[in-house]
């Protein structure tokens, strides 16, 4: 019983860890750009339809205010999905005070969507959108399939082993003494 305990303590108990932090890299974020608009000037429009099949986006953005009157820039823009009119992200800054960001979406329903841009007086902008490719429903299963697997493989491997271990220690003692003999009794002369 004390070997199985020291067992655990030296063996198990760290494999658990590395267990856990495996299978936390294993499902690191795969953040990837797919769509870039860009422009300048005074607008307001829709850009075109981009495909979103990730709950999780980040939209990153900058822009250049207007050179002879930064103070009378405005850069907006709302993200919507095709046919509905609630929009899931905005950003809306003016001026020369905030010029660049990142915004995240969470929750995003699979399906079309487009940016509405609401811009006034600005240089150069852009705006492009990055999508979490791990958090698409069919990325998710594969890894936590392989995060289990790998959790049940150390967890069956590594006790098993010490078991095992364990076992064949035993076997070889009881070989080396079935091997030397009854051992003599010093008051039984027989």
């Amino acid at each position: 019983m004390i070997r199985l305990k020291l067992l655990y303590k030296k063996h198990i108990l760290p494999m658990a860890l590395l267990c856990l932090s495996v299978a936390s890299i294993a499902y690191a974020a795969t953040w990837v750009r797919n769509e870039s608009y860009y422009g300048n000037g005074t607008t307001q429009q829709n850009t075109e339809y981009f495909e979103v099949g990730a709950p999780e986006l980040r939209f990153g953005w900058n822009y250049e205010p207007d050179e002879q009157h930064p103070e009378s820039s405005i850069f907006r823009f709302y993200v919507c999905q095709k046919d509905q009119e609630d929009y899931i992200g905005f950003v809306s800054a003016t001026g020369n005070q905030t010029t660049n960001g990142i915004i995240d979406v969470h929750n995003a329903k699979r399906g079309t969507y487009y940016i509405r841009l609401d811009v006034v007086n600005v240089g150069d902008f852009e705006i492009w959108g990055i999508e979490d490719l791990d958090s698409r429903p069919e990325d998710i299963f594969g890894h936590f399939l392989a995060s289990v697997i790998g959790v049940v493989v150390i967890f069956v491997l590594t006790p098993l082993g010490g078991i095992t271990i364990l076992i064949i220690r035993r076997i070889r003692k009881k070989r080396q003494k079935s091997q030397e003999g009854p051992k003599k009794n010093s008051l039984n002369p027989w």
